[in-house]
């Protein structure tokens, strides 16, 4: 159906969810403030600004999760670095290293090192898969980092931790805002909420 035809019938483009996450929205909780999530990203950066001063890396943003993450980050890093940017849509099947691919990388990253940056690890997969793939294109070294780090057991293939996690989470919650939406929606809130009610 043509934009066009959308509004004929009157509907607005993307409202198939719409009322949904404004559902969901009346049964959230606030978890972790702005300045929660400033102080957590100023941490993690000094971390990173004392691994990687000599480095000279590429970061690498998990799309679109991580942009609200990797953007503040990157105001914070102190050392040369170049960024380039992936979007994984999802595996192909069960079979492993069969990454689908919506964005694939620019940067050459042979004799490189590579910092995968994404807002959340949960099952590991991606980031397992995304680290065997720059291994194998010639990277010097791979690093993970995640703003949350869901704290349960991993998908069996899955990465089991990241190198740097800004905040880690016991429990597994659906969380929104901050990059981590519903169906597109409240990336953009400045903090983070926990949904409370049934699911969606």
């Amino acid at each position: 159906m043509s934009v066009c035809e959308s509004e004929e019938r009157g509907r607005v483009p993307g409202d198939e969810y719409l009322e949904k996450a404004k559902k969901l929205w009346e049964n959230t909780e606030l978890v972790y403030s702005s300045s929660h999530i400033d102080k957590a990203i100023a941490s993690l950066a000094e971390k990173m600004n004392a691994k990687f001063a000599d480095e000279n890396p590429i970061i690498v943003c998990v799309l679109a999760g991580a942009a609200t993450f990797m953007g503040q980050l990157l105001t914070k890093l102190s050392f040369y670095l170049q960024t380039d940017f992936v979007r994984v849509a999802s595996f192909s099947g069960d079979k492993r290293g069969e990454l689908v691919w919506d964005t694939k990388p620019k940067l050459d990253c042979a004799g490189r090192t590579v910092i995968i940056v994404d807002d959340v690890i949960d099952s590991g997969l991606t980031f397992a898969e995304l680290v065997r793939f720059y291994k194998e294109s010639g990277a010097k070294a791979v690093y993970t980092v995640a703003f949350f780090d869901k704290i349960h057991a991993r998908c069996e293939k899955g990465l089991q931790n990241v190198d740097f996690c800004g905040v880690a989470l016991e429990e597994n919650h659906f969380l929104i805002g901050y990059g981590l939406d519903y169906h597109g929606y409240f990336r953009n809130l400045p903090d983070v909420y926990i949904y409370k009610g049934k699911n969606e």
